[in-house]
């Protein structure tokens, strides 16, 4: 159990990490952007494309890192009342059924990605091919 909690914390970190990253190209790329459009009338056409990509990858990091620490917004109304035995439980239960979730949608996201629809598909904007798109900010 000890090594478990090690990789889980060097995971947490890995993800507040990344979601720190994430934030700070999101905040340079819209600074830079602000600058551009009301100092020189020009823009870049690929970076809102790649700040709501960004937003999304800060997101889901974000909320991976904020669940292992049980930051995430709960209500415990009824499970403040219930002994600590019966919460372990609750606990476990749904952290299976958010593995089997997060394996469910792995599991189709893979052939959604690989299908010909999107592997022939150019982001408009980026000029990404969409499978690149997906798989640069997400290794699989």
């Amino acid at each position: 159990m000890k090594y478990y909690h090690k990789f889980a914390e060097f995971c947490y970190t890995i993800l507040r990490h990344i979601a720190m990253v994430t934030v700070a190209a999101m905040l340079a790329i819209m600074l830079t952007e602000v600058m551009r459009r009301y100092l020189f009338s020009a823009t870049w056409i690929w970076s809102d494309e790649i700040i709501r990509y960004l937003l999304i990858y800060c997101t889901y990091f974000g909320g991976a890192a904020a669940y292992y620490k049980h930051s995430m917004v709960s209500f415990d109304l009824i499970t403040s009342k219930l002994s600590e035995r019966v919460r372990d439980i609750l606990s476990l239960i749904t952290n299976i059924i958010l593995t089997v979730f997060f394996a469910f949608m792995l599991y189709n996201t893979y052939f959604k990605m690989t299908s010909a629809s999107v592997a022939k598909s150019i982001s408009t904007a980026s000029g990404f091919r969409m499978p690149f798109r997906i798989t640069v900010f997400l290794p699989v």
